[in-house]
């Protein structure tokens, strides 16, 4: 994992106990698809299938360091309001630690963000862990520290 910017990286439990959970219905469920890297943007057929993976799942060919997943709900018909709405996956069900880059240094923004954090643990009654990034002092390797 690369952390070297002033934003921020979500660890989400994607083990299958968790993300294959079916939460209302048969007929959806929650999976996690690999993210594509390509030089170019992808052209949409708009009478193609494919559409929904070529927007969703495709990043620039610089990201791919991140290898990143994005959760999505999969439906076999459409039940649950207008097409192309966004839904909001279960945070108490994946989301467990928030990790600062190195570089977010604004003690202010740091305590907004544990504060908002600290919220929505309790509002879960879950425990979601905060770490910040920073070099180590003695090897080329990134470390994190725990913020309590």
């Amino acid at each position: 994992m690369q952390i070297n910017t002033g934003g921020a990286c979500f660890e989400l439990d994607l083990s299958p106990d968790t993300i294959n959970q079916k939460p209302s219905s048969p007929n959806n469920h929650w999976t996690a698809f690999p993210v594509c890297y390509d030089m170019t943007r992808p052209i949409i057929d708009p009478i193609g299938t494919e559409s929904f993976e070529k927007v969703a799942l495709t990043k620039h060919e610089d990201w791919r360091y991140e290898a990143e997943y994005r959760i999505v709900r999969v439906c076999s018909k459409h039940i649950y309001g207008e097409v192309g709405e966004i839904y909001q996956y279960p945070r108490e069900k994946f989301l467990k630690k928030v990790f600062l880059g190195r570089r977010m240094d604004d003690d202010d923004k740091k305590r907004e963000i544990r504060e908002k954090i600290d919220q929505v643990s309790a509002d879960l009654n879950i425990t979601i862990e905060v770490y910040q990034a920073k070099l180590s002092l003695y090897t080329y390797e990134v470390e994190f520290d725990l913020l309590s």
